[in-house]
């Protein structure tokens, strides 16, 4: 969360100072430098590691999951990369579609909120009352969600080749086709 919070707001005041597309790699840049920076802070005194007896087997079966999954996104997040380098052979339509999908991470400013509430409540409502009070509350958040998501990203998306022109210049246009 602190890394997408520095990296969008950072991403966004660079731009708007004029530095273009190299701010948004600096704003990756400094983001990651910063959450790694950070992370000793959150966990210290959190870890504690016996010297004689650790549990490595229960600690590499349970994260197995994670890592996996870890494995999972990253083919997800570049085998659209690839196959269009394959497609094309242009470097620059790739280099542009990369800044393109990856600029539409801040949008998980939107979803993100709402699926880390909205699956846990969803869960414990099924843990109270079964599946009928399930059913019920997911069809009232599909429709809030349906109604304000939905439209949103719509409109986004709609406006994407205006706001990337204006934010980069016309040399990224070809960027909001893919």
């Amino acid at each position: 969360t602190i890394y997408i919070i520095l990296w969008s707001m950072g991403a966004v005041v660079l731009v708007f100072l004029g530095y273009g597309v190299l701010g948004v790699a600096l704003s990756w840049f400094f983001a990651a430098l910063i959450t790694l920076a950070f992370s000793p802070l959150i966990m210290r005194g959190r870890l504690h590691f016996r010297a004689k007896g650790f549990p490595l087997k229960r600690i590499i079966v349970y994260s197995a999951p994670v890592y996996i999954y870890g494995i999972i996104l990253f083919l997800q997040n570049w085998v659209d990369v690839a196959l269009l380098y394959a497609l094309t052979s242009n470097l620059t339509a790739v280099g542009i579609y990369y800044l393109a999908i990856n600029a539409s991470t801040i949008l998980s400013l939107l979803w993100s909120p709402i699926m880390g509430t909205l699956l846990p409540a969803l869960s414990a409502s099924h843990g109270r009352n079964g599946l009928s009070a399930l059913n019920n509350h997911l069809r009232i958040s599909s429709r809030q969600m349906n109604f304000t998501l939905l439209p949103l990203g719509f409109s986004l998306a709609a406006v994407s080749q205006t706001a990337i022109t204006i934010a980069f210049g016309p040399a990224y246009f070809g960027g909001t086709i893919p």
